[in-house]
This record gives structure tokens, C-alpha cells and sequence, in this order.
């Protein structure tokens, strides 16, 4: 029997339309590792797909990426948005703990921060994820401090897992203070920032 592959366009929606989908860590890497098997019309689609919004989902992926990136590929002009998902998966000490991404997202941004020659010339927007998280962590590790001028959109997302009991995550919100004594900084280039399920301190600690 003779197989018929799907048609382009049709292969093409259906990765844009899981790459775009609010996936767990787990769910994405499984997404990234199968739809390079499936045949060379998948693997082409799906490098289109995820050059132009990168995910980063985990320490070694952000290595991987930015040696893509050191070997002039197709990624560096393709590259739109960047997402990285940091997530408290033992849920311990969420305001004090720095966790591994956290010190991902400062590097990444650090090393994507070339005012000269850019890895990335056509990066405009920055999605930062938190899950299961305090509210300190993109102040205490200085994790804007080297941002991307190319970039013009900043967009932070603060969330917790259903398990979790309202009543704590409330209490995050609500006895989660601004820092006043932090030595001030900007980034210039931003003109939309987008904060979801925050607390109030941190909010105003960003926009001002």
C-alpha cells in the first residue's frame, strides 16, 4: 500500500499551531525531538517553525542554541521572539531560591547582548514564564540588566499549578515587597510591557 504524505500547508499548521500551544517542559522537548523524525518535509517545516519563536526550555537547550546561533544559521535572521520557562518543580523556598533558569536567562540575554553585530538583528519580543515562583527573581539575579536593544517588547508571565492552594499563592502576591534599596536601571528599548498573574510590588518595580 502507498502511503500519501500530508500536504504542506497542512503539516505547516498543525506545528505552528503546537509550537504555539501552552506546553509543559516535558510536552515541548518530546514535540522538539519528534517532529524532526517523522520525515524531511516535518524537520524542515518544524526548523522554520521553531527558529522563528525559540522556546527555551532547559540550561543545555540555550548552550545548543547559541552555538546555532555562533555558526551563522538560518536561526539568526529568523529569530523573532525568544521564551524561556522557568519553573519551580520542587517548590521549595520560591522567594529565595535562584533556580538553574534564572541564571540561564541571565546569561542568554547577556550573551544575545551586542549592540554592534547582534546574533539576533530581527529579535523583538522577550516572553518570560515563571511558574510555581516568587517575584524577586527578575530583580535579584540582574536578569535585564544586558537586554537586547533590538527588542521592543517585554512580556512577563507569573503562574501556579492547580495543586497549589489558592491561599499561598495569594500570600505570594500579597507579602511580596518592592525592594527600594536596588540600584535603579532601564531598558531604553522596550515600548510594550506586558505583566499577567503578578503581585502589585512587582508590577510597580518594573514599570517605574
Amino acid at each position: 500500500m502507498t502511503s500519501v504524505g500530508l500536504p504542506t500547508e497542512l503539516v505547516e499548521e498543525i506545528l505552528s499551531f503546537s509550537w504555539a500551544s501552552s506546553l509543559s517542559i516535558d510536552q515541548r522537548i518530546t514535540l522538539m525531538t519528534c517532529a524532526t523524525l517523522v520525515n524531511s518535509t516535518w524537520r524542515a517545516i518544524y526548523l522554520h517553525v521553531s527558529s522563528r519563536d525559540v522556546y527555551i526550555p532547559c540550561p543545555s537547550f540555550a548552550e545548543h542554541f547559541l552555538r546555532t546561533l555562533e555558526s551563522q544559521s538560518m536561526a539568526n535572521r529568523l529569530c523573532r521572539c525568544l521564551t524561556i520557562q522557568i519553573i519551580n518543580a520542587t517548590r521549595t523556598a520560591p522567594a529565595e531560591t535562584e533556580m538553574p533558569m534564572e541564571r540561564t536567562l541571565a546569561s542568554l540575554l547577556y550573551r544575545l547582548y551586542d549592540p554592534s553585530t547582534p546574533l539576533v538583528p530581527n529579535l523583538r519580543r522577550v516572553v518570560v514564564q515563571y511558574h510555581d515562583t516568587g517575584f524577586e527573581g527578575i530583580f535579584n539575579n540582574w536578569s535585564l540588566i544586558a537586554f537586547p536593544r533590538q527588542v521592543i517588547e517585554l512580556e512577563l508571565r507569573y503562574s501556579f499549578s492547580p495543586s497549589m492552594p489558592p491561599w499561598l499563592s495569594e500570600a505570594l502576591r500579597s507579602k511580596h515587597k518592592r525592594q527600594i534599596n536596588r540600584p535603579p536601571w532601564t531598558t531604553p528599548s522596550i515600548r510594550t510591557l506586558t505583566v499577567f498573574g503578578a503581585s502589585e510590588s512587582l508590577v510597580f518595580g518594573v514599570g517605574y
